[in-house]
């Protein structure tokens, strides 16, 4: 895939709505609207994906509310920011402007609509790999550094070892809080050890893709705060010439042609777990129309 295809992509998709900037001054861009939606749609697949599992060992679960759904979707798009924000000593966003919160309640709401949807699955991660890619790179590309580099506290600001970490607990946070109190779980809330905290849950893909992806822009992006990063690009020169002539070409960042090899990155990496984790189901229940095909044929002949 050209990266030059994904510049022009979020190009388009970063274009606010017009009418809408107009009426209510909130700039929201239609890739906006597709992460708010899938997030919501992909919290709504966990939480039947955990009832109906309850349902089928004969468990008695809780009562599906609306309220509690959306408080934990809150959770996840600012949980990492609620606790990090003390430490940069930055207002959340979420407090000094409402257009977000209302986006991500809109969202929820247009799916909690819905009597039922899609389940999990192959045929749909694979296709979404790609906007999860762009909208996971807008996150750690965008809104992360941009955190992270407008602290008040100067150390921090300098802290290339900070900008990495700030970018796994902003991005992670909220799962993170959401699998520490079971908010997902059909039998209420309830204390437990993160999956993220569990055996070989460093593996995450979410955990490590985070700091990557914010470093590798940093690397060619080189904030003026942070030194670091040219240091170190200049001892990487000789095996980054090929990528410097697309995303530095005579030594000046094309911020555009970085964001989009992240998002490259990302949609890969995102497309791999999806063929990881679906599938064998897929294949498995493929046979199994085969043979029933063959059989209905067999039986017409």
């Amino acid at each position: 895939m050209s990266l030059q295809l994904i510049v022009e992509a979020y190009r388009t998709l970063l274009t606010p709505f017009g009418a809408l900037e107009t009426a209510t001054g909130a700039r929201i861009s239609p890739l906006d609207v597709a992460g708010a939606l899938r997030l919501a749609l992909i919290m709504r697949q966990l939480k039947d994906m955990g009832h109906s599992s309850a349902r089928a060992q004969g468990k008695q679960t809780e009562q599906h509310s609306f309220v509690k759904d959306l408080a934990v979707l809150m959770v996840v798009v600012y949980g990492g920011e609620a606790f990090m924000a003390p430490w940069l000593g930055l207002p959340p966003s979420f407090l000094t402007s409402s257009t977000f919160p209302l986006l991500f309640a809109a969202a929820h709401g247009v799916v909690h609509l819905f009597p039922a949807v899609p389940s999990l699955s192959l045929e749909l991660e694979l296709p979404l790999a790609l906007l999860d890619g762009m909208t996971r790179t807008l996150l750690l590309t965008e809104l992360v550094p941009g955190a992270m580099l407008s602290s008040s506290h100067g150390s921090v600001k300098q802290s290339p070892f900070g900008l990495c970490l700030g970018s796994l607990l902003l991005a992670n946070g909220g799962f993170f809080f959401v699998n520490l109190f079971s908010m997902l779980s059909p039998h209420g809330f309830s204390l437990a050890t993160p999956a993220e905290l569990q055996t070989f849950g460093w593996t995450t893909l979410d955990l490590w893709v985070a700091p990557i992806t914010t470093a590798f822009f940093a690397l060619y992006t080189q904030p003026a705060s942070q030194p670091f990063w040219s240091q170190l690009h200049y001892y990487l020169s000789p095996y980054l010439s090929s990528l410097d002539e697309t995303l530095r070409p005579k030594g000046v960042p094309n911020c555009e042609m970085i964001r989009a090899a992240c998002a490259f990155g990302l949609s890969v990496a995102f497309s791999i777990r999806a063929m990881k984790n679906f599938y064998p189901e897929y294949s498995q229940r493929n046979k199994v129309q085969t043979k029933t095909r063959k059989a209905e044929g067999k039986r017409k002949q």
